[in-house]
């Protein structure tokens, strides 16, 4: 797979969504936008066709069906592949354990504060707080729905589910 396709942004939600069960693009993108504001911006039809067409061609997803409901357009149903589940299971566990930083534009803009004045500078940081805080609130949130539903899928007596989580874990790693 190209390395551009890998470093999708969407990659990890489409892999685990596919974790769960396999599904259709149609409906991958709107349980998408469905879980997240977050990434409900960056996705669209033709990312999502060129992402699953390039996690396809790499061999980490595969087509298991087509369906047709009504008169709507046949679609495509697509799986996860065990070398897509070992891939998942790997891009997190590196996600997960090894912070990077990147450029954060608001360190960029704090070096030059001083163009604000002392209050504008005072009222912007203090907005800045403010939406800190309602973020961290709402992550908080997305957290614990996202516990929740994991804690469900573990105890799960559907056999797909619990296959999921019983992926292979990347060399190296403990739980």
């Amino acid at each position: 797979m190209p390395r551009r396709a890998l470093d999708n942004p969407i990659v990890l939600p489409v892999l685990g969504l596919l974790l769960e069960q396999p599904t259709h693009p149609h409906q991958m993108l709107a349980e998408l936008r469905r879980r997240s504001d977050a990434h409900a911006a960056a996705i669209t039809r033709g990312t999502l066709r060129n992402t699953v067409a390039a996690l396809t061609e790499a061999d980490w997803l595969a087509p298991l069906e087509r369906q047709r409901s009504g008169n709507r357009p046949e679609r495509t149903v697509y799986a996860l592949t065990d070398a897509g589940r070992e891939g998942l299971v790997r891009r997190l566990d590196s996600r997960i354990r090894t912070p990077k930083r990147g450029f954060s534009r608001f360190l960029g803009a704090v070096a030059h504060l001083g163009a604000l004045g002392r209050d504008g500078s005072v009222e912007a940081l203090t907005e800045r707080g403010r939406r800190l805080r309602e973020r961290t609130a709402e992550d908080e949130r997305q957290l614990g729905n996202a516990w929740r539903r994991a804690s469900r899928a573990c105890t799960s007596s559907r056999p797909s589910t619990r296959r999921a989580w019983s992926a292979p874990r990347p060399r190296g790693s403990t739980r």
